[in-house]
């Protein structure tokens, strides 16, 4: 019952994504639902409520299809008993195949997008900087380095070569474009 309670309340969102283009100093600002309604068909599979289909609105879904980031199924086995590993790990596939340069994230930027559960910015760089050779372990290309300041990101191949596909066949959800 919770995951359906869940589940609705994200359907009925709305997301602003803003980006800043700090060369042009422009910023893009756009209002986005995920979902386009008539989505509330639930099949009970084992005393479970699960929705049978999403609908999601054209835009997201081709977001979606148009900035996928794959992710290989091994390393979230490997990582799966640790959420801020977990995080990392999506977090640097995602980011360091798009670099054009380096950047340095410093500890008290990661702690506010990763760091919730940590009441002091020392702690929260204490356990990234103890987690991350299994994160690393995972995503061998992955160009990082560790400084007293934070993180340094580099550019770096992606996590898995574009021409592997986890996916095929593992979709839980049916995930289709209106037309």
């Amino acid at each position: 019952m919770l995951f359906r309670s869940q589940a609705l309340r994200i359907s009925r969102c709305s997301f602003t994504f803003q980006w800043d283009h700090t060369e042009t100093q422009e910023s893009v600002i756009h209002d986005q639902q995920l979902v386009e309604g008539g989505l509330h068909l639930w099949a009970a599979d084992e005393g479970m409520f699960f929705p049978k289909a999403i609908v999601l609105t054209p835009q997201f879904y081709d977001h979606l299809r148009n900035h996928a980031v794959p992710l290989d199924p091994r390393a979230i086995a490997y990582l799966k008993g640790s959420p801020l590993c977990l995080d990392l790990y999506v977090w640097l596939a995602h980011r360091l195949p798009r670099l054009s340069r380096s950047i340095e994230i410093p500890w008290s930027v990661l702690a506010q997008q990763f760091g919730a559960a940590y009441q002091a910015t020392a702690a929260f760089a204490y356990r990234v900087k103890a987690i991350l050779p299994d994160v690393l372990a995972v995503y061998d290309g992955a160009k990082v380095d560790v400084s007293a300041r934070g993180l340094t990101i580099h550019p770096s191949l992606p996590a898995v070569p574009a021409t592997k596909s986890y996916l095929q066949g593992q979709a839980r959800l049916v995930l289709a474009k209106t037309k």
